[in-house]
């Protein structure tokens, strides 16, 4: 279905519209930005806006065909929103309301993007080890572990995954014990995987077919050695992956992406060697 739905935010002048779909913390519905753009369409001027927490792009499932920053753009809280909130704070300054109103605002949107300063970390742990909040603090505490499995999917797996699938790579998550396997489509024996056991990760090129061949140490995977299933070595990323820091602030997604690029880039380099080795990828 390419009609319907229901829109976050419609501000609207004349025959000009700006729709605004608000993602925290939700999976993207089929089809949802293509209907969006469909309703758009009535109107002489429109603009179409995906806002989430930190500028992830919407699924394929969403947007169908849609061409970035020219059917929808992307705008964040942890960059635009902050920036707007700014400008709105030294227009408003003289409005005592409106002024505290936007900083609280400001300093939620800096806590869930992890911007927090040493102030503001300090009132949280404040407000959250006080007597009255105990007992939600202990629930919470409790959930950690599936509120950082949460964090490490929704800001970080799925960045990569549509990172890849834009690079018209394949994407699989059958391989028990990683999140993600993803490969150039000329590829049909091995896979770039993410191996993460909780408190260890690796980031390694899985012999997942063919037969056993030479074993050629890359210069990207050096953390360790290679073995017949992982025959170009692997690389530690357990420092960057176990930070929820760098999981929400885009540091993590960064990192990994230019080592699968480097990893890439290198065997492409290689090739000429690959091929007399008989190593098929």
């Amino acid at each position: 279905m390419t009609e319907g739905g229901r829109i976050d935010l419609l501000i609207k002048s004349g025959n000009k519209v700006i729709v605004i779909e608000n993602k925290i913390y939700a999976d993207d519905q089929p089809n949802q930005m293509k209907r969006y753009q469909n309703f758009c369409q009535q109107y002489d001027d429109y603009r179409l806006l995906y806002l989430n927490l930190d500028g992830i792009e919407p699924s394929e499932d969403s947007t169908v065909d849609m061409v970035l920053d020219e059917d929808y753009h992307i705008i964040s809280y942890s960059e635009d929103i902050l920036c707007w909130l700014e400008q709105c704070k030294k227009i408003c300054k003289d409005q005592k309301l409106a002024f505290s109103s936007i900083v609280q605002y400001s300093n939620l949107i800096k806590e869930l993007t992890n911007q927090m300063n040493d102030n503001t970390e300090k009132e949280l742990m404040s407000l959250l080890s006080c007597k009255d909040n105990m007992e939600k603090t202990a629930i919470i505490l409790d959930r950690y572990q599936k509120l950082k499995d949460k964090f490490f999917e929704e800001q970080f797996v799925k960045k990569i995954v549509s990172w890849a699938k834009r690079q018209d790579m394949e994407v699989t998550d059958e391989y028990a014990k990683c999140p993600f396997a993803i490969r150039p489509k000329s590829w049909k024996n091995h896979w770039i995987v993410l191996e993460s056991l909780k408190v260890r990760h690796a980031i390694q090129v899985y012999r997942s077919a063919g037969k056993v061949h030479k074993q050629i140490q890359l210069d990207t995977l050096s953390s360790g050695s290679t073995n017949k299933d992982w025959p170009f070595g692997f690389l530690w990323c357990t420092e960057t992956l176990n930070s929820n820091e760098k999981i929400v602030n885009g540091e993590a997604y960064n990192e990994i992406k230019n080592v699968i690029t480097s990893i890439l880039i290198e065997l492409e380099e290689k090739a000429s060697l690959l091929n007399e080795l008989n190593i098929t990828l």
